[in-house]
């Protein structure tokens, strides 16, 4: 394996673990049906229009905190690799001229925060409340 196919395998296990955190996370009912936080390490990007080709206006950053004016259903396919994509759905935040990719998204907060590596990681279980 190569140390181009090691990385490539690092970015598709992590849009996979992404991808499956957001799916998880939209089948739990959040406190508000349209408070979204960004999800993606690489942050969010916010386009001209509900499209990757469309111009990139700005990125917010991971574990930003959105409001959605509403959600746009695409016949569109993210493809990831050779034979592996999914459907592309789009939101349309409030108060933010733009779109964003909704796999970029996920409705539980979470935390930037280090493994025991020292690396960067997600913390959808928030802080411990009962240490013993």
């Amino acid at each position: 394996m190569s140390f181009e196919d090691i990385i490539q395998f690092k970015i598709y296990h992590r849009l996979i673990l992404a991808i499956s955190a957001f799916k998880l996370s939209i089948a739990q009912k959040p406190e508000q049906e349209n408070e979204f936080y960004v999800i993606n390490f690489l942050g969010a990007k916010i386009y001209e229009a509900p499209s990757f080709e469309a111009k990139v206006l700005k990125t917010l950053s991971v574990g930003k905190f959105i409001l959605i004016e509403k959600q746009i259903s695409t016949e569109d396919r993210f493809i990831i690799k050779e034979r592996f994509s999914f459907e592309v759905n789009w939101v349309k935040p409030n108060n933010i001229d733009g779109y964003i990719f909704s796999s970029d998204l996920t409705n539980k907060k979470v935390e930037l925060a280090k493994n025991g590596n020292g690396l960067k990681e997600l913390n959808f279980l928030g802080e411990l409340i009962d240490k013993k």
